[in-house]
């Protein structure tokens, strides 16, 4: 009876040690995947940061582009409404009628 008692005894401290070591093992993954996730999250805030910076670059070249082509419209169409323009848009018509048609 004392030899099962021994190999029982023995048998439930060699579970305990072979739980013990399992639960080790998955507490030494569980934080090596929190590990993980931690990074992944610092990437991933990184990229995001990054993405609305370089939108944000995007939008004011946007901005001052159309702030370049309103200007260039005023500006011409300032320049449309000058006595030159007016002048070098009708030599242009005259001269666009085509040689030959001296009538």
């Amino acid at each position: 009876m004392e030899d099962e008692l021994r190999l029982l005894r023995r048998a439930h401290e060699e579970q305990a040690k072979h739980t013990l070591a399992e639960r080790l093992m998955a507490a030494d993954r569980i934080r090596a995947l929190e590990l993980r996730v931690e990074q992944l999250e610092h990437e991933v805030a990184d990229v995001h940061r990054t993405s609305l910076d370089e939108h944000e670059k995007a939008r004011r070249h946007v901005e001052a582009a159309r702030a370049e082509r309103d200007a260039a419209v005023a500006r011409l169409s300032s320049f449309e409404e000058t006595p030159t323009y007016r002048m070098v848009m009708l030599v242009h018509n005259v001269l666009g009628r085509g040689k030959g048609r001296s009538t």
